[in-house]
């Protein structure tokens, strides 16, 4: 695994012509010039020494990482620490959590007849993917009927599938079917025990209480993507699955449960050449 500290938009104007120059001396190849002005994105290995002095600088004058999920301050900017995984990651991982790369429709709503109505569908381009994503995070797979074959046929256990048939906006309350064929959204029925020191918050960056009106996100600080974590002591008792939910709802209300693959459904993807967003979960002694 890399890790990479990112900064992106900062400007003289809003931290300063003296460190934004400095900043500029040290970084040079983040600067870019933009109708709105000139402008400074940061994105280097964590373990570069030009990071502290990045963070020397502007606290020097007052500044300091905003915390996340809470609305950022006048002295505060956002860094973020990235995480990327390379496949030896992957490959030794025992699950992962998974999510779809691409992300094609932002609102939805569900449908008794099965249909997924698509709000806003002519802004947005029609499915080019085997697998897509629902909303914003993705939480939500579609998937093409290849792809749903290749599931359908390996043998893997509590895998769920629905069939949806697109649907489009006409007038205030018709929808009519999009004619791009029958996609499957996949799921489980199998959920994980609860996780094991996560730690979630809401959508302001508070403990998270139980309330999912203000949003239930895992954080991991200023590192992303947030690494779910179990006892090994409970993931030894489950009986194997190809996929399951976790026990927790993530999200704006929530109510979105992320997908776990296990080693065998990994595999079967790599076997396939179908993409995804791996992160391995941690498995705690």
């Amino acid at each position: 695994m890399k890790i990479f500290a990112i900064v992106l938009g900062l400007s003289a104007s809003a931290i300063g012509d003296k460190p934004f120059q400095e900043l500029c001396k040290l970084l040079p190849e983040g600067v870019h010039k933009s109708p709105g002005g000139i402008f400074l994105d940061i994105n280097c290995p964590i373990d570069d020494p030009r990071v502290q002095q990045m963070e020397s600088i502007l606290a020097a004058e007052g500044f300091e990482p905003a915390t996340p999920f809470r609305r950022r301050g006048l002295k505060e900017y956002s860094l973020e620490f990235r995480r990327v995984y390379e496949i030896a990651d992957l490959d030794t991982a025992e699950i992962m959590e998974c999510q779809p790369v691409e992300s094609d429709y932002f609102e939805y709503h569900n449908r008794a007849d099965g249909c997924i109505e698509l709000e806003n569908y002519s802004s947005v381009s029609p499915i080019q993917s085997d697998i897509i994503g629902l909303a914003a995070n993705a939480d939500r797979f579609l998937v093409s009927p290849h792809v749903y074959t290749v599931f359908r046929d390996s043998g893997l256990q509590n895998l769920m599938f629905r069939s949806v048939q697109l649907a489009e906006k006409h007038g205030s309350t018709m929808y009519e079917p999009v004619p791009r064929g029958t996609y499957w959204e996949i799921t489980s029925n199998f959920i994980l025990p609860p996780l094991n020191r996560v730690n979630l918050v809401n959508e302001r960056g508070e403990p998270y209480t139980g309330d999912p009106n203000n949003g239930c996100y895992p954080s991991d600080g200023l590192y992303k993507p947030a690494e779910l974590r179990y006892r090994r002591a409970d993931i030894q008792c489950l009986p194997s699955f190809g996929v399951a939910l976790t026990r927790e709802g993530f999200g704006v209300k929530g109510h979105l449960k992320s997908l776990v693959a296990s080693k065998p459904f990994y595999e079967l993807c790599k076997r396939h050449n179908l993409r995804m967003n791996w992160t391995p979960v941690r498995i705690d002694e």
